[in-house]
């Protein structure tokens, strides 16, 4: 105190301020397809830090903690620096997207050809880009159109709005069309034959349709059919799926034919007597045969045997095509054997040779009979008539006319005498009467 007044004095100091740099951290962080984000990534690590919502960090005290996330949470930080020991405080918002899920068409089997619509959806979506399986970009936007070919798998990128990218896959199959009809496609006539859809994917077959209809005998609607057709006729089968899809096939089914058609023949037909008879039956390179009976035939395996018989035959040949289809033909070849007397020999007891066309010849009949002899005698021994005749005749030679020396003798009883040779050399002798009507 001097003279009762305080002392005062004063010291003067420079400070100097320096500006200080803090860490800078985000302001969000995203946690992109989890739950799981780090909220300082980039951090500085020279200072200390000690994060709130602990519970949510894989460890508060680190720079750049991972945080598992429940929705989207404010997180505060005291930053310090530990050389001065100043602190400062801070604040990242970590957001957890809502839906990452990138709903697209499911996988499906497609008709061969077929436009199929692509469309994708996410909730948080900003872009999308479509990709095919060599990576090539084929669209964008949440839709896209693509004919089916082939088997292909398609891949959509989202960008949401949070700056995330999302995947999702869709892959299309071609629906396997493969039909194929089996079974035996050549036929003889009259045969059938079953057809069979060999079907590549039949576990996912809805219905089949046959056509044409018509000589279906059993099947239609199923996978397998029975057929007999008369001509060569192509089968088609309409394959429906249970996707709708469709797919087809067709077969031929032919049936063969005898070309040149068959005719059989003996010559001849009819025997007197047992002999030899010349068989006959449409000759072709491409054609084999089998007669029977073959014990009387000079070779059984040729076109046109020579028959030995003595009685009555049904020759039966079976002749094979190049397609070892099969026709029968039957020849009967009938062997007449007439006894060398009456009735089988037979002369009339008169005749009327009044030139009205009817009986006007008096001639043998038979059959048996190959030739004869014969005279005519009148009631007083004359011989009036001597006729020698071959059998059978077209004319009427060896035939009595009731003529002698070119004049008509009278209505009167003559008789006469015959002597023939029968078929086999026995010979055959009458004498009778004959009454010549006028």
């Amino acid at each position: 105190m001097i003279g009762g007044s305080p002392c005062v004095d004063s010291i003067v100091r420079q400070i100097t301020l320096r500006p200080y740099q803090w860490p800078t951290l985000p302001d969000t962080v995203i946690a992109c397809n989890t739950n799981m984000v780090n909220l300082n990534p980039g951090a500085n690590t020279s200072f200390g830090y000690h994060w709130n919502n602990a519970a949510l960090l894989d460890n508060a005290d680190i720079a750049n903690p991972k945080a598992s996330l429940q929705s989207t949470t404010t997180f505060l930080v005291t930053i310090t620096n530990t050389q001065e020991n100043c602190t400062t405080t801070d604040r990242v918002v970590a957001i957890l997207t809502q839906d990452n899920t990138v709903n697209i068409t499911k996988d499906s089997v497609v008709c061969n050809g077929n436009v199929v619509r692509l469309i994708a959806n996410n909730v948080n979506a900003g872009t999308y880009t479509w990709f095919n399986s060599a990576g090539v970009q084929v669209g964008t936007g949440s839709t896209l159109d693509v004919t089916v070919t082939a088997d292909e798998s398609y891949t959509v990128r989202v960008r949401d709005i949070y700056g995330c990218t999302h995947e999702n896959v869709i892959r299309l199959k071609v629906q396997d069309n493969r039909v194929q009809i089996t079974g035996n496609l050549m036929i003889c006539p009259g045969k059938s034959t079953e057809l069979t859809a060999n079907v590549a994917d039949i576990g996912n077959v809805q219905t089949y349709l046959w056509s044409p209809n018509t000589a279906i005998v059993s099947g239609q609607g199923t996978n397998k059919i029975v057929v007999n057709p008369s001509t060569s006729t192509t089968y088609n089968v309409l394959v429906t799926y249970k996707n709708g899809c469709t797919a087809n096939a067709a077969a031929t089914v032919s049936v063969s034919s005898f070309t040149p058609a068959l005719s059989i023949s003996a010559d001849p037909d009819t025997l007197l007597q047992a002999g030899t008879v010349n068989l006959s039956v449409t000759s072709d390179p491409s054609y084999t045969y089998q007669w029977q009976p073959s014990g009387v035939l000079n070779n059984p395996n040729i076109a046109n045997p020579i028959a030995t018989i003595e009685t009555s035959t049904t020759f039966t040949v079976t002749v094979t095509n190049r397609d070892g289809c099969t026709q029968v033909l039957q020849q009967f070849v009938l062997v007449r054997v007439f006894d060398c007397k009456e009735p089988f020999v037979f002369i009339p007891n008169a005749f009327s040779p009044n030139g009205d066309g009817e009986n006007d010849y008096l001639c043998l009949r038979s059959l048996a009979v190959i030739d004869y002899d014969i005279f005519i005698y009148d009631r007083w021994g004359n011989k009036v008539f001597e006729g020698i005749r071959v059998v059978p005749s077209s004319s009427n030679t060896g035939c009595w006319n009731g003529t002698f020396d070119g004049k008509e003798l009278s209505p009167d009883v003559y008789g006469y005498y015959l002597k023939a040779r029968c078929v086999g050399g026995e010979q055959f002798t009458k004498q009778g009467n004959i009454t010549l009507l006028r």
